[in-house]
């Protein structure tokens, strides 16, 4: 992130059709920090196909939405980068 100036991140979930609440923990306590910490601004998540990939989704997003302010979910990818390209 801070070698490209890069900071808003996408998480496309478009191909994840499992549960993956193993990794939440993960997600948000160690890559996410480490993410902020290089100064990510705002976080899309665009939610897989599937209703228990969806479930992880929605575990780590409550996980993350006290750490992360700029924080939103969407059902569609395409949604989900129109957004971040309006964030400042």
């Amino acid at each position: 992130m801070t070698e490209h100036r890069i900071y808003k991140v996408l998480n496309g979930n478009t191909n994840i059709v499992g549960i993956w609440t193993g990794v939440a923990n993960w997600l948000v306590f160690d890559a996410l920090s480490r993410a902020r910490w290089a100064g990510m601004t705002s976080f899309a998540h665009a939610f897989g196909p599937s209703r228990f990939s969806r479930i992880s989704a929605e575990a780590a997003l409550l996980l993350l939405s006290p750490v992360v302010t700029d924080i939103k979910a969407f059902d569609e990818i395409g949604a989900a980068k129109d957004w971040l390209r309006r964030r400042s």
